[in-house]
């Protein structure tokens, strides 16, 4: 299935969450998503609360290490020493793959 997102396309955009570099086919950049507005539990014009992603570092630190923007699964698991990657996990990593020509995006 595909995931509905409510926010717009503008708002995506400014959000940077927006990727259109495949021509009719945009996708979501969910780790800038996750830290937009929208996603704030109550706002103000003086300030925000949101919660912290707990998976934020962990990211970061896999953006660093694979320094591209889609990742064989065997890359990611590599790139992540030390996490626990379980079956269920490898197999969804595969599966994103295998729906993506390969690579985890």
């Amino acid at each position: 299935g595909k995931w509905q997102f409510q926010e717009s396309e503008a708002y995506l955009r400014q959000l940077g969450a927006l990727d259109e570099s495949s021509p009719g086919s945009p996708r979501v950049i969910i780790p800038n998503w996750v830290q937009g507005r929208s996603n704030c539990v109550g706002s103000s014009e003086f300030h925000d609360v949101c919660c912290v992603s707990e998976c934020g570092q962990r990211l970061a630190m896999l953006e660093r290490r694979l320094a591209m923007p889609a990742a064989t699964p065997e890359a990611v698991e590599a790139a992540l020493p030390g996490v626990g990657i379980d079956a269920v996990l490898r197999n969804r990593l595969r599966a994103i793959a295998k729906a993506h020509g390969g690579r985890v995006p």
